[in-house]
């Protein structure tokens, strides 16, 4: 019976239409209010191509950014209608990113801290995801072709065109421009909706330990639910993966992803036969948050360029035999920066 129950359920496991079905162009319009300010860009042959490693813009896409970047006052997050291209920063060497770190670890031997490891790996994702935001269509160019996510999806859109009929022909990729908008790596949660019911809930950022989130998971989980049952009668979808960005003033839908196996399920597994699954399918509803820092978070949660980095810092603090202040008090602007 379990097992009837699970082939229920569209697109759970081998289903290579899920990821398109959730693309941002079936559901931004949906829920407009509830969620991000976004521009769709629908991207022919040409351009599609010229997000690709070593792609040139032959056509106008660089003047269709300007202005779409023009509308979302100078400052977006890029994405396709698919993927984000977050691997160029969390696994590749980005000037950007280094610049942005180096910066903030300067602060920190100027302050005298010692920051422990779970302070790091945040201090990691929270700047690599501020290297993300991008105000010139170079910057979209250069950050798109540095990912392998966004290459793999091009590639498999191109690859799929019924039959070819010149550059100009519809390519089914969209380039999403996204209004610039700090969240906290603390406030994004990631939610499982299956058969129309939110079974779990959880941090997405679970390789961070962050007290606040432990001491207001209620609110938190309350305010999501609260969110999910304006949005729900919107969307077209049955099952899916639905991101949740909790600010201090409202709460956003992030984003719609596909109820796949290939979709990240923090702290739960999509593993057949495993409990985590069948909560994932079928409830009771559970919402889970890291209530304790990670054993050695760098090994196992950052790319060994950025664990070696990082470890550089950690080591030169260790000899100085300084102790550990929270970060937030050698950060006097975080609050206004996010």
């Amino acid at each position: 019976a379990m097992q009837q129950d699970e082939e229920e359920v569209v697109g759970v496991d081998e289903d290579p239409l899920a990821v398109q079905r959730c693309a941002t162009r079936w559901w931004y319009a949906d829920i407009r209010a509830f969620t991000i300010r976004s521009v769709v860009i629908p991207l022919c042959v040409a351009e599609a191509r010229a997000l690709l490693p070593g792609g040139q813009d032959t056509g106008n896409l660089a003047k269709r950014l300007a202005m779409a970047l023009e509308g979302l006052w100078g400052r977006a997050f890029v994405k396709l209608g698919t993927r984000c291209p977050k691997d160029a920063l969390y696994e590749g060497r980005d000037e950007r990113l280094l610049a942005r770190l180096g910066d903030e670890l300067r602060c920190l031997h100027r302050g005298g801290v010692s920051a422990t490891d779970n302070e790091l790996v945040s201090l990691f994702f929270r700047c690599a995801n501020d290297a993300m935001c991008v105000s010139t269509a170079e910057e979209v160019f250069v950050l798109m072709r540095s990912s392998f996510r966004v290459s793999q999806d091009v590639k498999a859109a191109l690859g799929s065109l019924a039959g070819y009929t010149g550059d100009r022909q519809p390519s089914g990729v969209d380039l999403i421009l996204r209004q610039w908008v700090d969240i906290p790596l603390e406030s994004k949660f990631r939610g499982f909706v299956c058969k129309g019911n939110l079974t779990a809930l959880a941090q997405y950022y679970h390789f961070c330990y962050f007290a606040s989130v432990v001491r207001d998971k209620a609110s938190i989980q309350k305010r999501i639910t609260d969110l999910f049952q304006q949005v729900k009668p919107l969307l077209h979808h049955e099952s899916y993966v639905i991101d949740f960005a909790v600010l201090a003033d409202r709460v956003l839908v992030v984003e719609i992803k596909p109820f796949h196996y290939s979709t990240g399920a923090p702290l739960f597994s999509w593993k057949k036969g495993s409990a985590d699954r069948q909560i994932l399918l079928h409830g009771p509803f559970t919402f889970r948050v890291t209530e304790t820092a990670n054993p050695d978070p760098m090994e196992r949660h950052l790319a060994k360029f950025w664990a070696i980095f990082m470890r550089a810092y950690r080591g030169e603090a260790q000899k100085r035999g300084k102790t550990s202040p929270p970060l937030r008090a050698v950060h006097p602007n975080d609050a206004a920066r996010q």
